[in-house]
């Protein structure tokens, strides 16, 4: 299950160093020169701590880029978040109104399950058929 995420940049002294990094090299260099190699390098290892969406927002960076640089490192793939259970518990069954579960991918794949006061599907088995064998 996801909880929004924030807007505001992750922190963290690694991250915040590399990010000075950046900022010291698009000061020295025209508009468009590609990054380095090393500080594209420091930016996978540290997506790999932090996630793909926070370290591309706070170092600046196109997150599709860096996704891409992250699965062209065979020995360093996304990392995959801790699922956490979650029971929905009714008064009594079909007692609640509406309510909406949301499931996302480690690659960014998204599935909104809304659910409305009568019969409900089997989230167990739509979870595990969405996430396939890392639910």
């Amino acid at each position: 299950m996801r909880c929004s995420e924030s807007s505001a940049p992750i922190g963290g002294s690694e991250l915040e160093a590399v990010r000075q990094r950046i900022e010291r090299w698009r000061q020295t260099h025209k508009l468009r020169t590609r990054i380095s190699e090393d500080l594209w390098t420091s930016a996978v290892e540290l997506a790999n701590v932090y996630g793909l969406k926070g370290t591309a927002r706070t170092l600046r960076l196109d997150t599709y880029s860096l996704k891409e640089r992250i699965k062209a490192t065979s020995e360093s793939p996304l990392p995959q978040r801790q699922s956490a259970f979650v029971e929905l518990i009714a008064a009594r069954p079909g007692a609640f109104a509406e309510c909406t579960v949301e499931l996302e991918q480690a690659g960014g794949a998204t599935m909104r399950i809304q659910l409305k006061s009568g019969a409900t599907p089997d989230l167990g088995a739509l979870t595990r058929a969405f996430l396939g064998a890392n639910a």
